[in-house]
């Protein structure tokens, strides 16, 4: 990014951040807008002024029959989530993550942006970095996902979970009884050299149409759909152009005061140009989930073709358990399956605790 703007940003959010936090105030404002896009709404629980949170997890993946080697915890995982209103119509927010690769711990910028409203009832425009808003899983930071394991189709089309670009965003929210929003966005995203793994780079269009509704008290639903188009990571050598198409969904099903059914599912579809060839990979998930305030415990599948030039499908069954110590506080455990070829079992185990404000729950 260029120097000014960075510069720029950067001030901003430190002035935002450091003055109107002497005399601010945390205001609970309640409930679940889908302002935020997606199917995954906005948690509001912000300080009028400038707000700084933090987020820790730790994991750990076991190999069930084999040696538990090195490789197999993660160093602790934090993110510091920064946020400022510059006006009463501009917001910024930022991320700096401090996470582990490879086993050593490397620190990076993951989002910083800034969010204009007012300007046309229901548009908001976003410019900066930010994860790419394609379906429900890839727009999660890792921590908050429903689940102790990032879905394979996720972890493989968008290279370990998220697609963190630069770039600008529409949104609008349509003026209809329910809610509905359509959103566009260019994104740039640069891939390390040496290329790692499998992800959309270089230069990005990205669409999504948003719908959801309460059908009843009890019973709510929201979906989307999902088109962007890009180059492959092996552009600069040879052919590789990629295009995904991705749908979701999710139910959530009140049982009295204390039950909740949820019903999450996702699929993609990826056409891919790698040289002279050209073929079709899919993949996606579904999960089933009851809640009680204190424990989720459910059942997940999920499925991917690589996006290799050899076709080959990986896919697994997992029962989940999430224990919610406090409303800030949540132990994801999940038991895998890999029913491919060589079958695997493993168990793996994530703890998330949240400090200070936040636009979100600790999990999604």
């Amino acid at each position: 990014m260029n120097k000014r703007w960075v510069i720029g940003v950067w001030g901003t959010i430190l002035t935002g951040l450091i003055v109107p936090s002497i005399t601010a105030q945390t205001t609970p404002v309640g409930g679940v807008s889908p302002q935020g896009g997606g199917i995954l709404g906005s948690y509001s629980n912000a300080i009028p002024m400038g707000k700084i949170g933090l987020v820790m997890s730790l994991a750990r993946v076991l190999d069930i029959g084999k040696a538990i080697g090195a490789g197999q915890a993660s160093l602790p995982h934090f993110d510091l989530e920064l946020a400022s209103k510059v006006d009463p119509d501009t917001d910024v927010f930022a991320v700096i993550g401090l996470h582990s690769h490879e086993g050593k711990s490397e620190v990076h910028i993951e989002n910083v942006y800034l969010q204009r409203t007012g300007l046309i009832d229901g548009l908001t425009i976003r410019a900066g970095r930010q994860f790419v808003p394609f379906g429900y899983m890839a727009q999660l930071h890792t921590e908050l996902s429903p689940f102790a394991t990032v879905p394979a189709v996720t972890r493989h089309y968008f290279a370990e979970g998220n697609l963190a670009a630069d770039g600008t965003s529409i949104m609008y929210t349509l003026p209809v009884p329910f809610y509905a929003s359509v959103q566009a966005g260019s994104w740039t995203h640069t891939f390390p050299t040496p290329v790692e793994g499998f992800g959309v780079t270089n230069r990005m269009g990205q669409y999504r149409v948003v719908v959801g509704s309460a059908l009843t008290d009890q019973l709510e639903w929201s979906g989307s759909m999902h088109w962007m188009n890009g180059d492959g990571p092996t552009f600069q050598t040879q052919a590789d152009r990629v295009e995904l198409i991705g749908t979701d969904f999710k139910l959530d099903w009140e049982w009295g005061e204390n039950l909740r059914l949820t019903l999450l599912g996702e699929a993609l579809g990826m056409n891919r140009t790698l040289g002279t060839q050209t073929y079709q990979r899919s993949g996606g998930y579904a999960a089933a989930w009851i809640s009680d305030g204190m424990w989720d415990y459910g059942l997940k599948t999920d499925w991917v073709e690589l996006p290799g030039d050899t076709l080959e499908r990986v896919q697994s069954v997992s029962g989940i358990l999430n224990i919610r110590h406090t409303p800030a506080a949540v132990l994801k455990i999940e038991y895998k399956h890999d029913t491919g070829p060589t079958p695997q079992h493993q168990v793996a185990m994530n703890y998330v605790v949240a400090l200070g404000a936040h636009n979100h729950p600790v999990i999604r």
